[in-house]
């Protein structure tokens, strides 16, 4: 017989509770490989079940350890499919108003609706290519409004809001906005 593993979330949406049926010494097993994965995994209590911190990567990590055996319930399956369809869905239009002689590029726009809807995103642009601008907007478009999904999280860490809501005007007034206006690359920098 094999062992299986029920994955729920909980109702605030915070925790994943998991539970396993099946032998004892596999059970022991997933146990185990619970231990490394990178969110804190702990004991319930009452014990019997595990639990750890909902994210989307703890649901990719569990379903990469438990391989076949992992179960997802219904509320944990909605919610990993609504963070598939913000992963992979188009960005939206950009909902900010950049200032004046500032024309952000197409992926920049790109980026900043990444990062308006996730709150935080990499970019690996090439040098010089607006990684600032991309970087402010996108952080505007976050602390004006997020996605449903997002509803009780709108503080951005490490950033007051004051500094979010008055960078912009300022960045975009010590630009170069004909540069920008026209979409040109930057010059490029010579070696001595």
């Amino acid at each position: 017989m094999s062992a299986i593993v029920v994955g729920e979330i909980t109702a605030d949406g915070s925790t994943i509770i998991l539970i396993g049926q099946g032998p004892g010494e596999v059970l022991a097993g997933f146990a185990q490989r619970m231990q490394l994965l990178t969110p804190l995994v702990k004991n319930t209590e009452p014990r019997g079940g595990l639990q750890l911190p909902a994210s989307w990567p703890a649901v990719v990590q569990l379903a990469n350890a438990l391989g076949a055996a992992w179960r997802p319930g219904p509320s944990l399956t909605a919610w990993v499919t609504d963070q598939v369809a913000r992963r992979v869905a188009p960005p939206a239009e950009l909902a900010v108003t950049p200032p004046p002689g500032l024309v952000p590029r197409s992926y920049q726009v790109e980026g900043a609706c990444m990062i308006g809807a996730n709150g935080r995103a990499l970019l690996f642009d090439d040098p010089r290519t607006g990684k600032t601008i991309t970087t402010i907007l996108g952080l505007v478009r976050a602390r004006r409004g997020r996605s449903p999904g997002h509803a009780g999280r709108r503080r951005l860490p490490g950033l007051g809001g004051r500094f979010v809501g008055a960078a912009l005007p300022r960045v975009g007034a010590a630009l170069d906005g004909a540069r920008l206006a026209r979409n040109q690359p930057p010059a490029p920098r010579r070696c001595r």
